[in-house]
Protein backbone atom coordinates (compact mmCIF):
# COMPACT_ATOMS: atom_id res chain seq x y z
CA UNK A 1 0.00 0.00 0.00
CA UNK A 2 1.36 3.54 -0.87
CA UNK A 3 0.58 6.52 1.21
CA UNK A 4 2.09 10.46 0.39
CA UNK A 5 4.06 11.56 3.54
CA UNK A 6 0.85 13.81 3.90
CA UNK A 7 -1.17 10.17 4.53
CA UNK A 8 1.06 8.61 6.36
CA UNK A 9 1.61 11.28 9.15
CA UNK A 10 -2.13 11.68 9.64
CA UNK A 11 -2.94 8.03 10.03
CA UNK A 12 0.07 7.73 12.11
CA UNK A 13 -0.95 10.37 14.69
CA UNK A 14 -4.47 9.46 14.65
CA UNK A 15 -3.21 5.89 15.26
CA UNK A 16 -1.46 7.29 18.26
CA UNK A 17 -4.51 9.76 19.68
CA UNK A 18 -6.44 6.85 19.52
CA UNK A 19 -4.03 4.36 21.38
CA UNK A 20 -3.73 1.91 18.20
CA UNK A 21 -1.06 0.58 15.90
CA UNK A 22 -0.75 2.01 12.04
CA UNK A 23 -2.12 -1.48 11.08
CA UNK A 24 -4.99 -1.67 13.14
CA UNK A 25 -6.55 1.67 12.03
CA UNK A 26 -6.34 1.02 8.72
CA UNK A 27 -8.02 -2.25 9.97
CA UNK A 28 -10.41 -0.74 11.33
CA UNK A 29 -11.28 1.63 8.15
CA UNK A 30 -11.72 -0.97 5.56
CA UNK A 31 -14.19 -2.94 8.02
CA UNK A 32 -15.83 0.42 8.69
CA UNK A 33 -16.09 0.73 4.83
CA UNK A 34 -17.16 -2.52 3.84
CA UNK A 35 -19.36 -2.51 6.77
CA UNK A 36 -21.23 0.61 4.75
CA UNK A 37 -20.77 -0.81 1.76
CA UNK A 38 -22.79 -4.01 1.72
CA UNK A 39 -22.68 -4.30 -1.94
CA UNK A 40 -19.19 -5.35 -1.86
CA UNK A 41 -18.16 -8.73 -1.84
CA UNK A 42 -19.06 -10.93 1.38
CA UNK A 43 -16.13 -11.56 3.73
CA UNK A 44 -15.34 -15.15 1.56
CA UNK A 45 -13.86 -12.59 -0.99
CA UNK A 46 -13.02 -9.81 0.97
CA UNK A 47 -9.37 -10.36 2.74
CA UNK A 48 -7.74 -13.22 3.56
CA UNK A 49 -8.07 -14.50 7.15
CA UNK A 50 -7.50 -17.46 9.49
CA UNK A 51 -10.28 -19.17 10.82
CA UNK A 52 -10.83 -17.84 14.63
CA UNK A 53 -8.72 -20.20 16.78
CA UNK A 54 -6.48 -21.25 13.24
CA UNK A 55 -2.96 -20.40 13.07
CA UNK A 56 -2.53 -17.45 10.56
CA UNK A 57 0.12 -19.63 8.83
CA UNK A 58 -0.98 -22.99 8.97
CA UNK A 59 -3.82 -21.11 7.11
CA UNK A 60 -1.99 -19.82 4.66
CA UNK A 61 0.03 -22.71 3.63
CA UNK A 62 -2.82 -24.88 3.53
CA UNK A 63 -4.34 -22.97 1.32
CA UNK A 64 -1.61 -22.33 -0.81
CA UNK A 65 -1.55 -25.92 -1.28
CA UNK A 66 -4.08 -26.14 -3.20
CA UNK A 67 -3.01 -23.89 -5.92
CA UNK A 68 -1.75 -25.42 -9.49
CA UNK A 69 1.62 -24.81 -9.87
Amino acid sequence: MDLSEDQASAVDALARRLGISRGELIHRAVRAYADAHPELPSDEAFGLRAPVGEDGVEYQQRLRAEWER
